[in-house]
Order: C-alpha cells, then structure tokens, then sequence
C-alpha cells in the first residue's frame, strides 16, 4: 500500500511540475510579446517547499540565443537553493521592471515624508500605497 502512494505522489509531482514548467514558459512568451521581441526579463518565481529557506528568487535573463524556452522545457524553473521547481508569480520585460522600481522609490519616498510631516510611527495604507510624486512646492 505504501509503494503505491509513493509512486501516486510522484506521479502528482511530475504532472504539477510539468504544470509549472509550461505556465513559465508561456509567461516568458507573453513577456517576449509585450517587449517585442527576445529583449532582458525579469523571472520572479516562489519556492514553496517547506524544507527549503528561499521564497522569493528573481532572475535577470538576457535570451539573446534564444535558448531560454529550451532550458525551461527541459529543466523547469528551479530553486537555486533546492532545486525544486519554483511557482511563476510574474515575468517582466527590462522596462516593466524599471517602471516597476520606480513605483516602489515613489511610495517609499512617500511613506518617508509622511512619518516626517507627521512624526508618526503609523503610516497609513493610502499612503503606503500612494505612487504620486510629491507636488513642487
């Protein structure tokens, strides 16, 4: 009875890795779409493996060979702590991710002015969520 479980569970990890292998690879496709050709992307992935200490890994790509969909196909999105393949959040093209910094900068600066007009501790979730430039005065 144990065998067959360990064998139905190996079979569940193939298919669920194959699953990720495939939802990463049409990421990178879209990402190469939306960019217009084979430009430097961004692959955000998350490891969740209990028995590994990585969450998130970020990987700067530059498929100019155009290699990566290959790669991908034959050994997934890994780990580079576990090596077990890693859940897709999100595949960025070189000025997605600029755009995205800089959203980031702009509600830390935000966030930083606010504790300094306020002196509060407390930095409420508008603010920490507001991307605006601060006004020219």
């Amino acid at each position: 009875m144990r065998l067959s479980t360990q064998r139905g569970n190996a079979m569940q990890t193939t298919h669920h890795d194959e699953m990720r292998r495939q939802v990463i690879r049409e990421a990178v496709n879209a990402a190469n779409i939306r960019s217009g050709g084979y430009q430097p992307l961004y692959l955000m992935g998350y490891c969740d493996s209990p028995d590994c200490p990585a969450r998130e890994v970020t990987i700067f790509i530059k498929d100019y060979d155009r290699e990566l969909d290959a790669l991908l196909t034959r050994h997934g999105f890994r780990c580079p702590i576990c090596q077990r393949i890693l859940k897709t959040h999100e595949v960025l093209t070189l000025e997605e991710h600029r755009r995205h910094q800089d959203q980031l900068a702009r509600m830390s600066v935000n966030a930083q002015l606010y504790q300094q007009r306020t002196g509060s501790g407390f930095i409420p979730a508008t603010v920490l969520m507001d991307d605006s430039l601060p006004d020219k005065s």
